[in-house]
């Protein structure tokens, strides 16, 4: 059977922004924002929704509650064109809800709800079918919790034998030992963590200090995503930066990294070179920057328009 779609395997959350937000709104009962909005995210779910308006054809593996913003997630997603099918609804945890506050120059700070329905996924709600069959699967939420953690390896282990891409990004909430996440590391193909997460994760502080002790633990090409100076990779024949894009007009940072992953795991579903995918990748996160919210990005033509205007 020839392999035609991604799957992407993590956290979906249903989204309130608010923007601008000042760090001393405590100060005050009430703070006046210019807007509220309300959105889905989630790093499996932003991945899912920027690949399919890229053209990807993409699945969704993940978990939300039975409540009205279940529904909305759903319902957003299908709208999307991406494969809703294998999103677990269930009873016993309400959709895990992020309240984002977002300064002036847009950065953001999340408040969560802990016991909800992405904080509890369980290893049956896994269709191994579906990942068999993948070209790529993305592992979106690594370190979420120690139950989907176990989940994702044995998701990876199925696609691996199946001869899928594997790819993972960090989120960091609940960061263990390099030793306990070993047998997951052999696994993957590549990893998307941010600077600070893989700084926290390996404790090391330079980039190149930081991709060693990956590959040490078996990844096979170590992809940090660098902020304003793009990304930085590695393995083991090469390592290179690959610059970020300067037309852009800087919103929200919301999903900056999850648009990022999207756009590398294009170039991948696409059979492109490293770099070309770092550039796709670099351009899809430069994109999504100029929206509220991490479902922004409309389609490739935006990508490509961004990577025709150069880089830094």
């Amino acid at each position: 059977m020839k392999k035609n779609n991604v799957v992407c395997f993590g956290l979906t959350v249903a989204d309130i922004l608010a923007r601008p937000v000042s760090l001393d709104f405590q100060k005050h009962d009430t703070t006046l924002v210019d807007e509220i909005a309300y959105a889905v995210g989630g790093d499996a779910f932003n991945e899912a929704h920027a690949l399919a308006h890229m053209g990807v054809p993409v699945k969704l593996i993940s978990n939300v509650g039975s409540d009205i913003w279940g529904d909305f997630i759903i319902k957003t997603g299908v709208e999307a064109g991406i494969d809703m099918e294998y999103v677990v609804r269930q009873n016993k945890y309400p959709t895990t809800t992020s309240i984002v506050l977002i300064q002036q120059a847009g950065e953001r700070n999340f408040i969560c709800n802990k016991e909800s329905s992405a904080m509890n996924f369980e290893p049956e709600y896994l269709d191994i079918p579906s990942i068999e069959n993948a070209k790529v699967l993305s592992l979106a939420s690594l370190y979420t919790c120690e139950e989907m953690d176990a989940a994702f390896l044995e998701a990876a282990k199925a696609a691996k034998k199946a001869g899928a891409i594997i790819t993972a990004d960090t989120i960091a909430l609940n960061v263990r030992s390099l030793e306990c996440s070993a047998e997951l590391f052999s696994l993957l193909d590549f990893i998307f963590p941010n600077y600070e997460e893989a700084s926290i994760i390996t404790k090391e502080t330079s980039l190149d200090g930081i991709a060693k002790v990956f590959l040490e633990y078996g990844v096979r090409n170590v992809v940090i995503k660098n902020g304003i100076h793009g990304c930085y990779i590695q393995n083991l024949n090469e390592k290179f930066d690959v610059p970020a894009y300067k037309n852009t007009r800087l919103i929200d940072t919301t999903g900056a990294g999850d648009n990022f992953a999207a756009g590398f795991i294009y170039g991948l579903f696409m059979d492109l070179p490293i770099r070309q995918c770092a550039a796709y990748a670099n351009a899809a996160a430069a994109v999504s920057i100029q929206y509220l919210g991490a479902g922004g990005l409309k389609n490739l033509k935006e990508v490509e328009d961004m990577m025709a205007g150069g880089c830094q």
